[in-house]
């Protein structure tokens, strides 16, 4: 997966709604994936089982930086750094 990706639970999780406002309003391109749609199946055994995230949102900027949950901190860090992580 190239760039940032936001795996969600859909629009009734407070978490993934408050994480996209957040990412919008620093201007973070990212790509939202609905992990409530079947079609998307694979990306949760990804999240779940490769990842080890069991709650959403989960957002992965790359194979060393990912987290879960609404974090305004790493969201910020991640526009600081130009969408790449430094931890």
């Amino acid at each position: 997966m190239r760039g940032v990706v936001l795996f969600s639970a859909g629009e009734e999780c407070q978490g993934c709604r408050l994480t996209r406002r957040c990412m919008d309003a620093a201007g973070i391109p990212y790509r939202d994936i609905d992990l409530t749609d079947p079609a998307n199946a694979r990306y949760l055994v990804y999240v779940t089982r490769v990842l080890g995230h069991v709650r959403a949102p989960v957002v992965v900027v790359d194979d060393d930086h990912h987290w879960s949950g609404f974090r305004p901190d790493l969201i910020s860090e991640l526009h600081a750094s130009g969408t790449g992580m430094s931890r």
